[in-house]
C-alpha cells in the first residue's frame, strides 16, 4: 500500500522509500532519501546538512542494506 507523509521534521521521512520535495508548492525533487543525499545538493541535500541528518541518512542506508543481503542470504538456502 501507499502512505503519502506531509512532515516538517525530517526524522519523521528519513526512512520513506522516496521523498518528493516542494519548493513553492511546485516539486523539485523525488528520489530515494539516499540518492538525493548522493547528489551532493539540493534541497533534500541541504536541509540534512544543515539539520546534521547526513550521517544519520548514511547509518540508514546502510542498516538496509545489511538486512537486505542477510534477507537474500537466507533465501539462498
Amino acid at each position: 500500500s501507499t502512505v503519502l507523509t506531509i512532515a516538517h521534521r525530517l526524522d519523521t521521512v528519513l526512512d520513506a522509500d522516496r521523498i518528493m520535495v516542494l519548493d513553492q508548492g511546485r516539486l523539485a525533487q523525488c528520489d530515494a532519501p539516499e540518492n538525493l543525499i548522493r547528489a551532493g545538493a539540493g534541497i533534500f541535500f541541504e536541509l540534512c546538512s544543515e539539520g546534521g541528518y547526513l550521517d544519520k541518512v548514511h547509518a540508514s542506508v546502510a542498516a538496509t542494506a545489511t538486512t537486505s543481503q542477510e534477507s537474500h542470504d537466507d533465501n539462498q538456502d
